[in-house]
């Protein structure tokens, strides 16, 4: 099947975050990449080399984030960037302990959907290309979840943060794609740490007298 026209058959979504949704508390989790997921990270980092940005790197809390999503979409066989227990994107990147959360991808396409017609799809919409490509972005979460007869689509969501690197990255707490992580998050870290950022955030905003910014977009 030629690519460009599958895209047509695509949905996409995108999230952009801004400081200001409240997360509850649970426990955190860390989820290694599979191969497939791997396979859209070296993708869409031939895409950022090309202009000239750095490449990101998996971190397993960022995974865990598009993990609980794609998989809830599956199991309700919908698109949105909110999740059916109502949780948001950067709700669900704090509850992975991941504070510095900037975007949420998602697409859902025909099953079969493999990496690089995903990563096609999301290329060739501007707001998801400028999200994945953003020179500000040092780490990103991916994950698929496969069509099944209740549901025949493929499921995917990627995460990006600016947050800096850690014990939390894929190829050091991931010693085999899709494997068991050497590494476990501090339950509440990300909380702790997301609820600072947001005082010092509407702190600022206050001082500025500017309104926050930051609104999701999608393109279907």
């Amino acid at each position: 099947m030629d690519r460009r026209a599958a895209t047509l058959r695509f949905a996409l979504a995108l999230a952009l975050l801004a400081p200001g949704a409240a997360a509850r508390a649970s426990e955190a989790e860390a989820v290694c990449a599979n191969d497939l997921e791997r396979r859209v990270l070296a993708l869409v980092n031939a895409e950022r080399a090309a202009l000239g940005r750095p490449r990101l790197a998996l971190d397993v809390r960022l995974n865990a984030a598009a993990r609980r999503h794609a998989e809830d979409l599956h199991d309700g066989c919908f698109l949105a960037h909110t999740g059916s227990d109502g949780s948001s994107p950067q709700m669900r990147m704090a509850e992975s302990d991941y504070p510095d959360g900037m975007s949420e991808v998602a697409a859902t396409g025909t099953w079969p959907f493999p990496p690089d017609w995903v990563v096609d799809a999301w290329m060739d919409s501007p707001g998801h290309r400028a999200a994945l490509t953003d020179a500000r972005a040092r780490h990103l979460g991916m994950s698929y979840a496969d069509g099944s007869a209740d549901c025949p689509k493929g499921f995917w969501v990627g995460t990006t943060g600016d947050g800096p690197d850690s014990e939390f990255l894929d190829e050091v707490c991931c010693p085999t794609p899709g494997g068991a992580p050497a590494c476990v998050p501090e339950p509440g870290a990300g909380l702790r740490s997301a609820a600072v950022a947001l005082a010092l955030g509407l702190a600022a905003a206050a001082r500025r007298r500017l309104p926050g910014t930051g609104r999701p977009e999608r393109a279907a």
